[in-house]
This record gives structure tokens, C-alpha cells and sequence, in this order.
């Protein structure tokens, strides 16, 4: 009966849904699918496929299977993003540009140092998502409506066969809970959206003429139908759009989640389908549109550079050096460059042209005396290559943090693609077993 009823099932998948006679007397696929088996084999046969399971256990356990695959598409688009990201992240260690801080030029930073922060980021996301992974591929099959059945139906057997690494044991909690984890993974594939969103907005401003250093693929912009001179970088701002939406469904899940009492299933058996269309619709096609965005960004160096020295980025750094030199306070230090900068920026005397004699004056408003600080080092600490260089604390953008940095996330990967390279295995032999 067993045999007579896979090949069965096997035929109806080869028919596929625009073939399946789905008729809508049988209120679902399911017992659509029973309809058709019995239709095949009889009573005997056919009616075995739903013994001992209630229609919101045989839905949700398909609809788990669904977000499952999902889930590991997404988790792939992951990996090859961080690749991506992280390749972009090699060519830049040596590109200098301002770091911002509300859209204020603030320190010297490289492009690579950005990147890397990014990269870091995703790769907390796939660290959440992996126990997303663990509470989806848990089984919550055979449960009936929630008080388990009387036919010896081994639980384990079946989520071993279906590629679930265990089973949720209350039968009423798999049953009356079913989507807890996709509002779970919801939820998390939200902050993921977000994340994608954020990395996107701090780059899109950085594309305007009054930036000016960084570019996007032809492929990847459009222009305007009446300004022939516009490259509008029209990719970064779908990103908002996607994201949201993808909020919109996470909340769209919990309310469903929270607003259904236990006994009232209808609603939380659509949880499973928010869930793929989150992935399907908005996650899935933002994680391989900004693969492709990624490798065709360029930066004008030479501008950046020169933005990176143009602003004062390192007057935090020329504070660091008076009160270490002089022994001063650093609230102190950072009273004298603040009347320092003031004059320059009054004068348009640019950070390079800075003098002693100038610091002198500035010193000598705050603390009474000037402070003689030596040319050559009020010249080093000015010089944004030098400022990078300089830090190298754990993490900072000294060059020897970049490539510790960049092999770390690079282990990161190769430890995450191994542990995704296993779970799909067990999924492949969970199936071969199924179908021998």
C-alpha cells in the first residue's frame, strides 16, 4: 500500500498544479490529493494517506517543508552577498574617505574598513537565521488536532523522512502553536531587510555630484526622461522599498500569531505562507540584486582622499597629539582645535595649511600660552593616510586590523558554507531514504 501510494503521490507532483484537477468541492489540496488517490487505488488504499492527521497538521507540515527550502535559498544568497561584499572589501584597504556622522565629514576611514562592517553585519544575520533554521526544521507532523492519535504512528520515523532534525513533543503545542518559528524567522528576516536597507541608504548619497566618489554599474541605474545628463542610482532606493514591505509581513505574522486563540486555526495556517511570500517576494530578490549591484561599484580615490583631508576629519586626531605632547586634559586639547578649526573655517585656510603659529593662537586663548608644537608633527597628525595607518586597536582601520579582518570573515564563511553544505546533505539523504 505504502508503494502504491508514493508512486501516486509521485505522479500528481509530475502533474503539477496548472494539471492537478483541483476541484473546489474538496475545500483544499490535501484532500484533493486524498480524492485523487482513492479515485486510483479505492478506500483502502487512498484513504490511508490522511490516517490519524488533521488538515492543519498535514497544511503546516507542508507549508514548514516550503519555508525550510526557502529559507536555505535565502541563507545561500546570504554566503554569496558576503563574498561579494568581502571581495569589494580587498581592492579598497588602501582607499581613504571620510567617515560620517550625522552626514558630517567626521574621521578618516577606508572604503574597505566600511565594507567590513557591513560584511560583519550579515554575518550576525546568517548567525540568527541558523537558529531560525533549527526551530523550522523541527517537526511538528503527526500531531492530530492536538491530542495525538491512537494509530502507531512513530513521530521520529516520519520527521526522519521528511529531513526534520527532531520533533516539537507536545502534540498540542505542534499542533495549536503551528507557526511560532516562521514568526520567529519573520522576524528575523526583518532585521535582516533592515540591515540591507541601512548598508544601501549610507551609500546612495555618496553616488550625488556633491560627493562625487562613489559609482554604480550602467546596468544597475537609470536616467530621466527629460535631464540627459541624469545616472539616477535608482537600485540603492528599491531597497527601502523591499525592506518595508518585508517589515509589513513580519508584523502581518506576529498579529496573526497573537490574535488567534488556540483553538481557532484558520488564521495561523496561513503563518507558513506569509512566511515563504516574505522570501519569495521581497528577501530572495533584495539579496541577489545587491549581489549584482556590489561587484560594479567603483570609487573615485583620488576624490575621496582628498574629502577625507578637505573637512577637519582629523581634528579628533590633532586633539589626541596636544594632549599627549603637552600633557594636557583631552577636553582641554579638544577646546584648543575647536577654536583652531573655528579660525581656519572663518579664514578658508584648508586643514594642510595649518601653521604652528596658528595653534599657538588657539592655545593661547584657552589655556593662556602658546604650546609650540612642533610643524612636523602638527603635519602628521593632519594627514589622513597616517591616521588610518595609526589605528590599530582590534578591529580599526590601521592596515594590519583590514587584513585580519578580512581572514576572519573569510573563515567565517567557509564555517558557515560548511554548516549549510551539512544540512542540505541530511536533507538529501532524508529524501533518498523517503523515496527508495
Amino acid at each position: 500500500d505504502s508503494i502504491k501510494l508514493l508512486t501516486g503521490l509521485r505522479d500528481i507532483e509530475a502533474l503539477g498544479v496548472e494539471r492537478f484537477p483541483l476541484d473546489p468541492e474538496y475545500q483544499g489540496v490535501h484532500p484533493a490529493i486524498e480524492a485523487e488517490l482513492v479515485k486510483r487505488y479505492g478506500y483502502e488504499v487512498g484513504g490511508r494517506i490522511l490516517t490519524g492527521r488533521a488538515r492543519g497538521d498535514v497544511h503546516h507540515t507542508a507549508a514548514r517543508l516550503t519555508v525550510r527550502d526557502k529559507l536555505v535559498e535565502v541563507l545561500d544568497e546570504i554566503l554569496a552577498l558576503r563574498e561579494e561584499i568581502l571581495k569589494l572589501a580587498q581592492q579598497h584597504t588602501d582607499t581613504i574617505l571620510p567617515a560620517y556622522t550625522w552626514f558630517q565629514a567626521a574621521q578618516p576611514t577606508t572604503f574597505a574598513h566600511d565594507l567590513l562592517h557591513i560584511v560583519e553585519g550579515f554575518e550576525a544575520n546568517f548567525r540568527h537565521l541558523k537558529g531560525n533554521y533549527r526551530e523550522v526544521n523541527t517537526g511538528n507532523c503527526e500531531a492530530g488536532v492536538g491530542c495525538g492519535t491512537a494509530y502507531p504512528i512513530d513521530r521520529e520515523r516520519v520527521a526522519e523522512l521528511l529531513g526534520f532534525e527532531g520533533i516539537i513533543e507536545n502534540t498540542k503545542f505542534a499542533h495549536r502553536d503551528m507557526g511560532i518559528a516562521e514568526v520567529f524567522l519573520m522576524s528575523d528576516l526583518a532585521v535582516l531587510m533592515g540591515h540591507i536597507f541601512r548598508f544601501t541608504d549610507d551609500l546612495y548619497p555618496l553616488t550625488s555630484q556633491e560627493y562625487g566618489y562613489l559609482e554604480l554599474g550602467d546596468e544597475w541605474s537609470t536616467t530621466s526622461f527629460i535631464m540627459p545628463q541624469k545616472k539616477n542610482p535608482t537600485s540603492f532606493k528599491s531597497f527601502r522599498f523591499k525592506a518595508l514591505k518585508a517589515v509589513s509581513d513580519a508584523t502581518m505574522g506576529i498579529n496573526t500569531y497573537f490574535s488567534s486563540p488556540s483553538n481557532m486555526l484558520g488564521e495561523m495556517s496561513h503563518i507558513g505562507r506569509i512566511a515563504v511570500g516574505q522570501m519569495e517576494e521581497h528577501v530572495l530578490p533584495a539579496l541577489r540584486h545587491l549581489k549584482g549591484v556590489v561587484p560594479t561599484l567603483t570609487v573615485n580615490k583620488a576624490l575621496a582622499k582628498e574629502r577625507a583631508g578637505a573637512y577637519f576629519t582629523q581634528a579628533t586626531n590633532l586633539s589626541d597629539t596636544i594632549a599627549a605632547v603637552q600633557n594636557l586634559s583631552f577636553p582641554t586639547a579638544h577646546r584648543i582645535v575647536g577654536v583652531l578649526v573655528r579660525e581656519a573655517v572663518k579664514q578658508q585656510i584648508k586643514p594642510s595649511a595649518i601653521t604652528s603659529e596658528m595653534v599657538d593662537q588657539a592655545a593661547t586663548e584657552i589655556v593662556g600660552h602658546p604650546i609650540h608644537l612642533d610643524p612636523k608633527l602638527i603635519q602628521e597628525a593632519l594627514d589622513p593616510e597616517i591616521i588610518v595607518r595609526n589605528r590599530k586597536g582590534t578591529g580599526s582601520t590601521g592596515p594590519d586590523m583590514i587584513k585580519r579582518a578580512i581572514e576572519h570573515r573569510r573563515n567565517a564563511i567557509v564555517e558557515d558554507r560548511e554548516w549549510l553544505q551539512a544540512k542540505k546533505a541530511i536533507l538529501e539523504q532524508a529524501e533518498q531514504k523517503l523515496m527508495k
